[in-house]
């Protein structure tokens, strides 16, 4: 049965065969004795050794609300696309974070300090700002579907036996070989179909309707009603619909309380982010370009 593997699943394959010993090996790495099984456990490895002590930080500042990947992709991709909204106070986020621990088990976890939590509510804002300025641009959310077909059939071509997926995390040799240059390459040569000329000559789809963040009843009927039309004309269309939440109960942030030093809920404090918690889910029509 073919299957579409997660992006940490290939991360694991790639340390356990490519960095074993770099990782063991290296001198550094003599007054530690950090096994590779250490750092694959990180991402979510099955095979993985228990937490313990330091691992259990670790974990929290690679995944979670406050990891370092988003608090860095926010500020990254602000400056890149020339826009304000994913911007923050870093230096201050920093110097608020702090170790605090769980009143109910007694773990130790990544949290910010209280004086602190209005810095960590702008990054849940910061969050907020990008996904509905950037990350659910019409433009780009089209580009996203052309892409993602291109691919498939590239891959439906070059790799059969995977059934338009990745080649499996089993046949690296194979997946690594997919980079950004060898994946535009073959669109350039067309192998991606018709998508992949959408996207050479920039003939993307255009958005026809949308929905706002949160759909009332008069806009979802409204959509079903222009697809219907759609369909009875035999327009080529696709649909869009954006699920990814910017803020994640089970993974809230921690604020932590000096005196007692244990933590609270970031949601449990900020009437703001108490009410992000609803995942968005706009919904748009594209049609070809006519």
């Amino acid at each position: 049965m073919h299957k579409r593997y997660d992006h940490e699943e290939y991360s694991i394959a790639i340390i356990k065969r490519y960095f074993k010993d770099i990782i063991e090996d290296h001198p550094i790495n003599a007054n530690y004795q950090i096994k590779t099984e250490e750092v694959t456990a990180l991402l979510g490895d099955s095979t993985k050794c228990s937490f313990q002590g330091i691992l259990l930080l670790f974990k929290g500042i690679i995944s979670g609300q406050l990891d370092v990947d988003r608090a860095d992709y926010l500020l990254r991709d602000s400056i890149h696309t020339g826009v304000n909204y994913g911007l923050y106070d870093k230096d201050r986020l920093i110097n608020c974070i702090d170790i605090g621990q769980m009143e109910e088990t007694g773990d130790l976890v990544l949290a910010v300090q209280k004086g602190g939590w209005h810095i960590a509510e702008s990054l849940v804002l910061a969050r907020y700002q990008m996904f509905s300025q950037v990350y659910f641009h019409k433009t780009r959310r089209a580009y996203d579907h052309h892409v993602s077909y291109a691919v498939k059939e590239i891959l439906e071509h070059a790799y059969p036996a995977f059934g338009g997926f990745y080649p499996s995390p089993d046949h690296l040799g194979d997946y690594v070989q997919l980079d950004d240059w060898s994946m535009y390459g073959k669109i350039k040569e067309g192998l991606g179909g018709k998508h992949s000329q959408l996207i050479l000559e920039r003939r993307h789809y255009r958005k026809k309707y949308e929905t706002s963040l949160l759909p009332t009843l008069q806009e979802e009927e409204k959509f079903d009603q222009l697809r219907k039309e759609l369909q009875k004309n035999g327009v080529d269309y696709f649909e869009d619909e954006a699920k990814t939440s910017w803020y994640k109960l089970d993974k809230d942030i921690l604020i932590c309380d000096k005196s007692s030093g244990y933590v609270k809920e970031l949601s449990g404090i900020s009437p703001i982010v108490r009410h992000m918690v609803d995942a968005p889910r706009m919904k748009r029509l594209y049609t070809e370009k006519k």
